[in-house]
């Protein structure tokens, strides 16, 4: 989710002023797709083209972010899918300068599709309702199928949910470097939660998710559709 505002960022620079290093270099993960930020109302931002375009950069106020891990990864030991694709974007856009938070599967795998959260969402009584069921079976039995997972976590609608009320997850001040070379770690996102390195922190890691909140959210929202 990228939020857009006018005006500069911190440090007396534009906003983004860090972006656009590595300029038409060939990227080693051409054959990948790109990952979104978020989808948000303006279309969807991926970190490669946030790192290609400074004049974007400059009218972001704030980046929700997708993608990363605290801890272990899903494409890996330790990457997570949306870091391992283009990690080289990801670094350069966590050393942007831009306010960041980093929402990962360590927060996502705390939004578990339960069989008591499909029942609530079911209880709402509308095709909205009726149509999340579906789907929200659906994923999870796909998840079953290939992570052993028969509650399967949601991860965008964290990020959304965190976008509209922040009070929904701690989230922690800290630095965070993308592994970009690693032979087996490239795209792993290496979160200094105990500042052992005393770098600035770059980014705010959401960490824990406060469950039945975002559960509220999200029955609110689909309520009030039809």
């Amino acid at each position: 989710m990228v939020r857009h505002a006018g005006g500069r960022g911190g440090a007396g620079r534009p906003a983004g002023a860090a972006f656009g290093r590595g300029e038409g270099a060939p990227h080693p993960r051409a054959g990948r797709c790109e990952p979104p930020v978020a989808g948000g109302a303006g279309g969807r931002f991926p970190l490669r083209r946030l790192a290609r375009h400074p004049e974007a950069a400059r009218s972001i106020k704030e980046i929700i972010w997708m993608g990363g891990s605290t801890g272990r990864g899903n494409v890996g030991a330790y990457p997570e899918f949306n870091a391992w694709a283009d990690p080289e974007a990801a670094a350069v856009v966590f050393a942007s300068g831009l306010p960041l938070t980093m929402v990962g599967l360590n927060i996502s795998h705390q939004a578990l599709i339960t069989e008591e959260v499909v029942q609530r969402i079911a209880a709402v009584g509308n095709r909205t309702a009726a149509f999340g069921v579906e789907l929200l079976r659906f994923f999870s039995a796909s998840y079953d199928r290939a992570e052993g997972m028969p509650e399967g976590p949601l991860h965008d609608p964290i990020t959304v949910a965190i976008a509209i009320d922040r009070a929904v997850a701690t989230v922690q001040r800290c630095h965070v470097d993308i592994e970009t070379a690693g032979e087996f770690t490239a795209g792993a996102t290496c979160v200094d939660l105990h500042d052992m390195l005393g770098k600035e922190p770059n980014a705010d890691v959401a960490l824990t998710l406060d469950v039945p909140a975002f559960w509220n959210l999200v029955t609110d929202a689909v309520a009030a559709l039809a």
